[in-house]
């Protein structure tokens, strides 16, 4: 699913009560987009029957 500017508005001013600008909600919806990239990555990269602990390994070895 793509984040985009428009969906990150109306999350925040639904779930929060935050009007955000279009420019700062499309600059979030752009890292919120990167980071849903890099978990998905991390995911594909360790089974279903791995040690939970070690996607936390794999995302901070991405973080570097």
């Amino acid at each position: 699913m793509k984040i985009d500017g428009k969906l990150i508005r109306e999350e925040a001013r639904r779930k929060h009560g935050i009007d955000l600008d279009a420019d700062r909600a499309d600059e979030l919806a752009r890292e919120v987009d990167r980071l849903n990239t890099a978990t998905a990555e991390a995911a594909r990269s360790i089974g279903l029957d791995d040690d939970p602990t070690v996607f936390t390994a794999v995302l901070r070895g991405l973080r570097r």
